[in-house]
């Protein structure tokens, strides 16, 4: 598996030992095709078979998660779409966020914070609920390879979703933060977001750090930096900030030669994933992985999930590889 296939497979089922050791060696491609897609796959149901380990009833539970899949990310419109009194709704949401199988956007600036605003955040979840439910007829086809070509763009479209949770991650490690979240907001003519916002700290300067996050077969071009500059013309509160950009495709020349020390652009070298490569002006400056460089070693130490390694019931909480 090439590392640009781990980094897809990883967006995907997460860090789960056990489904690791099943799609070894495998493409990122086949391995979709191989445990996903066609009549009994072996992990097409395992987002559900887990799920229902650790809560009830699942058909309350697998409508939320629809909902909030398909864009009904506040408590109040979860309630009144499933019919549930406010308080019982919020019980569920609470349980699934204590399993993180969802959790709520934090928003930073001048965020509209009242509402809370819900995801999936468990990848295999999210790959069920985002892809595979939209598609249930392509997904259980014989001809696996044409489902695989079938749904290649909603595929492509989570697995855009999924960079920016791995990017995040990359700045927390890579910077001192005290807060990092989600801006959304009114730009003028409709309401746009910036994919991550951290509010960073280095000695005696404090900064905030606005990031895109583009993971697509292109290499991102200048009209990315010129939205994320546009966009936040409407952040307020942050007198200091500084620029990021991540792609999974590298950078064109034309948006290189426009970098500054204010405009920073980050590109994990795909096929060898560390290290990765900033670019600060005109300067590559190696920086490391964007993935936790341990990983793939954590895997071993880690209790294998329950239904696709045996029917014992693990805490969920024990199951993450990092």
């Amino acid at each position: 598996m090439t590392r640009y296939d781990a980094l897809r497979t990883y967006m995907t089922i997460g860090g789960y030992p056990a489904y690791h050791e099943i799609i070894q060696n495998s493409s990122f491609e086949d391995m979709i095709a191989k445990h996903f897609l066609g009549p009994n796959a072996p992990l097409a149901e395992e987002a559900q078979n887990m799920i229902s380990l650790e809560l009830s009833p699942l058909p309350t539970i697998e409508a939320i998660l629809l909902d909030i899949s398909q864009g009904t990310t506040d408590a109040k419109r979860i309630a009144d779409k499933e019919g549930l009194s406010k308080t019982i709704c919020g019980k569920y949401l609470k349980a699934m966020e204590n399993l993180e199988i969802i959790d709520r956007l934090i928003p930073m600036a001048n965020s509209d914070k009242k509402t809370k605003v819900y995801r999936i955040k468990d990848p295999l979840v999210g790959f069920w609920h985002m892809v595979l439910y939209r598609n249930l007829d392509i997904a259980s086809s014989h001809n696996r390879e044409a489902a695989y070509e079938a749904m290649d763009e909603e595929i492509s479209a989570y697995l855009g979703h999924r960079f920016e949770d791995v990017c995040t991650d990359y700045i927390k490690r890579r910077f001192l933060c005290k807060k990092i979240g989600k801006w959304w907001g009114w730009t003028g003519e409709e309401t746009s977001d910036i994919d991550i916002v951290a509010e960073a700290v280095d000695g005696k300067e404090k900064y905030a750090i606005l990031a895109e996050c583009k993971f697509r077969n292109r290499k991102t071009g200048i009209s990315a930096l010129k939205e994320l500059e546009e966009r936040s013309r409407y952040v307020k509160g942050y007198n200091n900030v500084k620029f990021k950009l991540f792609s999974g495709s590298g950078f064109t020349e034309e948006l290189i030669e426009t970098l500054t020390p204010d405009f920073d652009g980050i590109h994990p070298s795909i096929d060898a994933l560390s290290p990765g490569a900033r670019m600060s002006g005109h300067v590559p400056i190696n920086v490391g992985t964007v993935i936790p460089p341990l990983w793939y070693n954590r895997w071993a130490a880690c209790p294998r999930p329950p239904t696709a390694a045996g029917n014992q019931q693990i805490p969920r909480a024990r199951l993450r590889s990092w």
